[in-house]
């Protein structure tokens, strides 16, 4: 769905580029997390993905729309949302259920098909009851939730949720994680997460490591959890079960795999030892 054939990118007040000669395709209905500390272009990826900014050198194509012409950009941004780290920066009106209708007014719709859409939007993410609140009296979490329906309700054909779960709570994380892969599984929607947090790849079907622009490494999340060098060398936190399993495997002499994500397996694992 979204190929990058490689793409550099160089803000104009910047000496160096901040993404260097990516080449990556994501296929449709793949579920792919971009991961690496702060500074390393992940937010320039995203925005390069949807067509908010154009290569300086290769070629982005969306669904074979390639993103150095203009008259594609607002197709292609059409079928990849993107939903960044800062909801506020994105409401454009002072109620919710009017911010929710604003896109999928801009397609042109019948009022009866946006009601229907706004309704099922906020249906999704939980947030039905404050249809009628402005947005700057939400929490937080609860602005990325408005900001979340606000993306679904254009029913794009992928996702690009660049570091936007921080705001929320590890109940909060989950649930709207759990939705996404609902969402992925019953409508194929290619989703894309930027996040430098290892928790978030565990249901990923790919995990994209950038580095100082580059892409450093392409793997399955269970191949990345098995080369703690690398994670510790980039200076990603490693997940807290594998710190446990790096432990038990120090003092004990066992050699445990640290690709278990789950807390469950480490337990079957570990009562025979016992």
């Amino acid at each position: 769905m979204i190929r990058l054939d490689q793409v550099s990118y160089t803000y104009t007040n910047s000496i160096s580029p901040v993404i260097k000669n990516i080449t990556l395709t994501v296929e449709a209905g793949e579920k792919l997390v971009v991961l690496g500390k702060n500074g390393s272009g992940k937010s320039t990826l995203a925005r390069l993905m949807n067509a908010s900014l154009v290569p300086d050198a290769g070629n982005l194509t969306v669904n074979g729309l390639n993103s150095r012409q203009a008259e594609n950009r607002r197709i292609i941004r059409q079928q990849v949302s993107l939903l960044g780290a800062m909801p506020d920066h994105g409401f454009v009106s002072n109620i919710v259920e009017e911010d929710i209708a604003f896109g999928p007014e801009n397609l042109g719709l019948s009022p009866s098909d946006i009601r229907k859409r706004v309704d099922t939007a906020l249906n999704l993410v939980s947030m039905e009851d404050y249809a009628a609140y402005p947005p700057y009296l939400l929490s937080g979490g609860q602005k990325q939730r408005i900001a979340l329906a606000g993306m679904l309700a254009m029913q794009p054909a992928g996702m690009i949720i660049d570091e936007s779960l921080d705001m929320l709570s590890r109940q909060g994380r989950t649930e709207i994680i759990n939705l996404l892969l609902e969402i992925n599984r019953k409508q194929a929607t290619t989703l894309v997460l930027i996040t430098q947090n290892l928790e978030d790849i565990w249901w990923a079907d790919r995990v994209a490591i950038l580095e100082r622009g580059e892409l450093k490494l392409l793997s399955t999340p269970r191949q990345l959890l098995s080369q703690l060098q690398l994670i510790e060398e980039m200076g990603l936190e490693l997940l807290q079960i594998t710190r446990i399993i790096q432990n038990i495997n120090q003092t004990a002499g066992t050699a445990i795999p640290t690709d278990i994500t789950d807390l469950n397996t480490l337990v079957e694992i570990l009562c025979p030892l016992l």
